[in-house]
Order: structure tokens, then C-alpha cells, then sequence
């Protein structure tokens, strides 16, 4: 069976002839997005808070942590968000870094998820004796690739991505004041700016980020 290739801008290639493909892109960010906000409240929750707890975010059921507009853009573009996890940073165990455990267990979600992904595309693989068929090459293709834009965006440490939180609580800890009132106010304003200079400039960094992080992966399931 001929294998697929991934594209980083949206799908295999094979997606664009495959009656499947638009199911699975569709699980794939469901799954992506679902596990991501759930692993957010299930570690706030078990630091101590109970606010995700009680907006019933603590599931891995999908409907309480999809925003319809963000979820749609995910979908289309390849660049959306789900219903932000709210939690009360005070109620944490642990008060310098709770924050910054919290924001990250979004990435290492799909970090996890990406491994999962992996392995069974492998363990298939070794039940089948043979390559993978096209349309389960898609559908572990389309779970790399959601995991993948939601690992790395997320990672940018500049508001409102997960990353951030590490930043700033780090700035706090230095007591870095000037720089984390700035980040906290102009940081979405960076954010915007940075990606205009990624594009127009032609570096493409998060595209080449982006690029490795599926290339390293799809090499398991081709």
C-alpha cells in the first residue's frame, strides 16, 4: 500500500482524495483539543482547586471544553482554541509554580497524545505485518498533525498561549515587576507582531517547528 505524506500546512495528501479524510481531521482535533483542556483542569483540580471541578471541566467528554468559533477555525485553518480552563491561582498547593504546572500540562497533553500516536500506528504496523493501510495512515496522520499545531503554538511564551505562564511566573519570581506588567498588558501585541515578521520575513520558524515535529513523527507511521 502506498504511504502517505504529511503536509504541514494541513493534511496528508492523501486527504484531499479520501472520503475519509475530513472525518478524521475532525476526530483528530476533537480528540486533541478535548484531552487538552481535560489534562489542564485535572491538574488544577488536583492541586487543589475546585473550579474546574464545579464548571464540570475535570472530563474527558468533549462538549464542555469546545468554544464553537475556535473550534470551527481549528478545523478550516489550522489555527483556533478551545473554552480556556478557569482556575483560582490562589487556591493552588503550590503557590510559585502552580500556575505555570497548570498552563503546561495543556502541551504535554498533546505531547503524550503524539506518543500514543506512535505507538499504536507501530503496534497496528506489528499486527499487520505489513505497512499501514492509506486510510489508517490518515487517520494517525491527522493526529499528528493536531497535536503537533497544539504542542508547539502553545508553547510560545508570549499570551495567551500556555507558554506564557512559565515566563511570567519566572518574571514574578525574579521580581522582574516592569517586564511582567509589559508582558502582561503588551504581550498579545508581540504575539501578533512576531508572526507578522515570521511570515513576511520568509523565516517560517514555526512552520519549520512544525514541520519537524510531524516529519520526526510521520516517519513512524509511513
Amino acid at each position: 500500500m502506498k504511504s502517505c505524506g504529511v503536509d504541514i500546512l494541513g493534511m496528508p495528501v492523501e486527504f484531499l482524495i479520501s472520503p475519509w479524510g475530513g472525518i478524521f481531521w475532525l476526530m483528530a482535533v476533537t480528540i486533541a483539543l478535548t484531552f487538552h483542556e481535560f489534562l489542564h483542569a485535572l491538574v488544577a483540580y488536583s492541586l487543589g482547586d475546585q473550579t474546574p471541578k464545579s464548571e464540570g471541566r475535570v472530563t474527558p467528554f468533549p462538549f464542555p471544553h469546545i468554544d464553537p468559533l475556535g473550534f470551527v477555525l481549528l478545523l478550516l485553518f489550522g489555527f483556533g482554541w478551545a473554552k480556556p480552563v478557569r482556575f483560582e491561582p490562589a487556591n493552588l498547593r503550590y503557590q510559585t509554580f502552580g500556575p505555570t504546572l497548570v498552563a503546561l500540562a495543556g502541551p504535554l497533553a498533546n505531547a503524550l497524545l503524539l506518543i500514543v500516536t506512535i505507538a499504536l500506528a507501530q503496534l497496528l504496523r506489528g499486527l499487520t505485518a505489513g505497512p499501514l493501510s492509506v486510510n489508517a495512515q490518515i487517520f494517525f496522520a491527522s493526529l499528528i498533525v493536531a497535536n503537533s499545531l497544539l504542542l508547539v503554538v502553545n508553547l510560545i511564551p508570549l499570551p495567551p498561549f500556555d507558554g506564557s505562564k512559565f515566563l511570567l511566573d519566572l518574571l514574578r519570581m525574579l521580581r522582574l515587576n516592569g517586564a511582567y506588567e509589559f508582558l502582561i498588558k503588551n504581550g498579545r501585541y508581540l504575539l501578533v507582531g512576531l508572526l507578522l515578521i515570521d511570515a513576511l520575513s520568509g523565516l517560517g520558524i514555526i512552520g519549520r517547528l512544525l514541520s519537524f515535529v510531524t516529519k520526526w513523527a510521520a516517519t513512524y507511521i509511513n
